[in-house]
């Protein structure tokens, strides 16, 4: 870490300074959150575990620090130190699986400091992790990312580039597929197609030396510009055969654009509806535009689907609260840790099993655990092997093409891949999966 920059440590250093000559009202506590396994410590979890302490920080003169190694950090007067500690245990209820609580108990998972007594131990503690902060080398990227950060004028150009480009060769498409266990041979139909801008392709053809993903907010402008060009693209694409269901991956915002009207004025077949895919992310923005964004979907007769989750997410949220019309449940084999798979069945049923969709489904074992957990509907790259193995066996010109041809064929709605296959009519169609 480069010694220029202030690290949350520093911040809280400087706070304590300020108080160096009247600590008797002030107090501290420390929440070990690095002691997680980094599976417990993903982005989204760390946002939800600080977003946890909002009620009890409002309006008050206490502050909340992250430090550089994930831990939380509570310093001010007067704090209700029972209220804190409730919420430490809500968070301790959501982990209590790590293997850190398997070494020690729940008292190793947080510290209370009385700063009228323990003023000096607490700031050469936190002296220590700013030392060990600036010391470390730069947490490396996976994978790691030799790109320059974006900068305001980067997006400029890429903004004006995009106008010379065919965003149709960006734009993919992935299969879901509803499958009924109680035939003697699994058979399998296609419930919607989803489609997204492949930001990889989008990357190596207008910002091939550059991090998009590293300005938060150029970044969201970026993707709600990309979102208007994909619906623009989608539209005017002239396909075989329109799927039973649209999927299309958007922000919040998008959805109450002029353009998405349009998109769904002029795309749409008869009977045809659009569900909207949403990150959880950007739900935590503003959770009231989440609402509206869905009063306003279902009015006209479309639905909204609830991305990313994971078994954590599911299990610390109110899903229920945001009430969405579907869930993508992310595909893990952690998904079938015993500690974890009772409590998770709980969730999915009293959510409703019909709303979960289980994505990234790379293998059968990933279709074997969800059909035993009572979910129909899978989606991800075994998925798209099937599909394709199917659209290749009718394919009259199947023989001369490989699987892996007809996957990428039929991934894609344009382009120069699309175009080398025989009989392009095929790659539109939905075939019935056997399995």
């Amino acid at each position: 870490m480069n010694a220029n920059i202030t690290t949350p440590e520093r911040k809280f250093l400087d706070a304590m300074d300020r108080i160096e000559h009247m600590p008797d009202a002030f107090t501290t506590m420390f929440v070990h959150m690095s002691k997680l396994r980094p599976y417990n410590r993903k982005q989204q979890h760390m946002m939800i575990f600080k977003r946890m302490f909002d009620g009890a920080l409002s309006g008050t003169q206490i502050q909340l620090y992250v430090f550089t190694n994930e831990d939380f950090a509570i310093l001010g007067p007067n704090v209700n130190v029972e209220a804190f500690m409730r919420i430490v245990e809500r968070i301790t209820n959501i982990v209590k699986d790590d293997p850190f609580f398997f070494d020690y108990d729940r008292t190793h998972f947080s510290s209370y400091y009385d700063l009228k007594r323990n003023y000096q131990q607490v700031y050469a503690a936190v002296e220590k992790l700013e030392k060990e902060a600036l010391a470390a080398p730069p947490k490396p990227r996976e994978p790691q990312n030799k790109n320059r950060p974006v900068e305001p004028e980067d997006l400029e150009s890429v903004l004006e580039n995009m106008k010379n480009v065919n965003m149709l060769e960006f734009v993919q498409r992935q299969s879901a597929v509803q499958i009924n266990p109680n035939d003697k041979i699994h058979s399998g139909t296609v419930v919607f197609q989803e489609y997204f801008t492949s930001m990889a392709g989008f990357t190596r053809k207008l910002a091939p030396n550059i991090d998009l993903f590293a300005g938060k907010w150029l970044f969201q402008y970026l993707s709600e510009t990309l979102d208007i060009r994909m619906l623009e693209a989608v539209a005017n694409t002239p396909l075989f055969f329109r799927p039973p269901e649209l999927n299309l991956n958007l922000n919040i915002s998008t959805v109450f654009s002029k353009d998405f009207g349009r998109f769904a004025r002029k795309f749409l077949v008869s009977g045809q509806k659009i569900t909207v895919e949403v990150q959880l992310m950007d739900v935590f923005q503003n959770v009231s535009k989440y609402h509206e964004a869905k009063e306003l979907l279902h009015r006209g007769g479309h639905k909204i689907l609830l991305d990313g989750l994971d078994p954590l997410v599911l299990r610390f949220l109110d899903i229920s609260k945001l009430d969405p019309d579907y869930i993508k449940l992310i595909w893990s084999p952690t998904l079938i840790d015993e500690r974890q798979e009772e409590k998770l069945q709980e969730v999915i049923n009293n959510l409703g099993i019909e709303k979960f969709v289980l994505a990234r489904c790379d293998t059968e074992h990933a279709i074997k655990w969800g059909v035993s957990a009572g979910i129909r509907t899978f989606q991800g790259h075994f998925i798209d092997a099937m599909a394709g193995a199917m659209a290749k066996t009718s394919c009259k010109y199947g023989a001369g093409c490989s699987l892996g041809d007809c996957i990428n064929r039929r991934r894609v709605i344009a382009g120069g891949t699309r175009m080398e296959c025989p009989n392009p009519v095929q790659l539109d169609t939905m075939p019935e999966i056997k399995t």
